[in-house]
């Protein structure tokens, strides 16, 4: 039998009971554990995101904010309402707010009794999030500091930690996970270095950064630039052969995000376009030779390489592209890089020669239609 995702009829103003949960929790890095609730715990997965999480596509997540009391609160959903939607331009999902019944809810101020406190991130995995609502538990937390709407604060900094934040929160929303915990990336950590960092303990880091997911992955390649990668410094971690592993702080949908989110929430219906084929060497693609003509179609193209060599894929065309490169042509399981152009060159090493397939969108996938050209050399 489907499971029942009506949405569920929400009281805003009272603080809900239920226990506490977390995917993000306190801390940018995925706690906090808490011993005896095994949602918290590290599970298996299947994706960078989760199949078993995702919503249907097409599917209209009815948002609803609880516990919002003061103009801060005010602000923060002025920012979600402007944020969440930008995985919509890549998802075909849409999120609807101000409505009272729920499919995800999200609390805006502090809950003592679940242990939610100032600076409290975090939100359930895809549909789970419509469990927790029926259990009368919060979908997602989004607890800014209120200290952060007075003037002495830095606001260019709060709008910043908006999209920081919120971005990735809805992307845990959309089932998506941390891209720090995906079971093809070996990485050496500094447990004292984070408990003491944030104030953790030693369990709350084995199981919510060491410990990395099971199962075969559903995703792009490892994007340090990922929405769902938060932050790390020098002396984090290393690589196994000693490089340091340092991210950046992002603030806004990587090249991947897009692609593989685009992949996992396609537009249904569209007409598919026949497949190409790119040789090295062969530039006849030229600007306005090809062209995407529907929303949501995706131009692709099959390639053999040599193994052991390295390419470089480039477009050219005014059209807002993204161009990716994987072994599946319909599925974002294993190796997939993206750049996002035109003009962007998406230069890749073929360790065996099993064929590639080399993916065009338009940059705005589920509404853009525009002409470009391609062509691929060997490096």
């Amino acid at each position: 039998m489907a499971e029942d995702l009506t949405p569920v009829d929400v009281d805003v103003t009272k603080h809900p009971a239920g226990p506490s949960h977390a995917h993000c929790g306190n801390q940018p890095m995925g706690g906090p554990y808490i011993p005896g609730d095994d949602s918290t715990l590290v599970s298996d997965t299947r994706a960078m995101g989760d199949p078993s999480k995702l919503w249907q596509t097409g599917a209209r997540l009815q948002v609803v904010f609880i516990n919002a009391t003061t103009a801060w609160h005010a602000r923060i959903i002025a920012a979600v309402k402007r944020l969440a939607p930008v995985w919509s331009e890549y998802a075909n999902l849409t999120f609807d707010f101000d409505q009272r019944a729920a499919h995800i809810t999200v609390n805006l101020s502090p809950i003592p009794s679940l242990g939610v406190g100032e600076g409290s991130y975090s939100c359930w995995l895809g549909r789970d999030c419509h469990h927790y609502v029926r259990q009368g538990v919060p979908a997602m937390n989004l607890v800014f500091p209120a200290s952060w709407a007075q003037s002495n604060v830095d606001q260019e900094f709060v709008e910043s930690e908006f999209n920081r934040v919120i971005l990735h929160e809805f992307g845990h929303a959309i089932g998506l996970i941390h891209e720090h915990m995906r079971p093809d990336v070996q990485l050496n950590w500094n447990v004292g270095r984070l408990m003491r960092r944030y104030g953790w303990t030693a369990t709350q880091v084995q199981q919510q950064v060491v410990d990395r997911y099971n199962g075969p992955l559903k995703g792009g390649g490892f994007d340090p630039d990922s929405i769902m990668m938060y932050e790390y410094e020098p002396g984090d971690a290393t690589y196994p052969d000693g490089r340091p592993f340092v991210t950046p702080r992002n603030t806004a949908l990587s090249a991947t995000d897009k692609v593989v989110t685009n992949m996992l929430y396609p537009r249904p219906g569209v007409t598919p376009l026949p497949e190409g084929v790119l040789v090295v060497g062969d530039d006849r693609p030229t600007d306005g030779a090809l062209s995407i003509d529907e929303p949501g179609q995706v131009a692709t193209y099959r390639f053999r390489p040599t193994a052991g060599a390295s390419y470089s894929v480039e477009t050219t065309g005014s059209t807002p592209l993204l161009v990716s490169v994987s072994k599946n042509p319909t599925d974002p399981g294993g190796r997939l890089w993206a750049v996002e152009g035109p003009d962007e060159p998406l230069q890749f090493r073929a360790p065996d020669g099993d064929p590639r397939f080399v993916q065009v969108r338009h940059g705005s996938p589920l509404t853009g239609t525009g002409a470009f050209g391609i062509t691929i050399r060997e490096l």
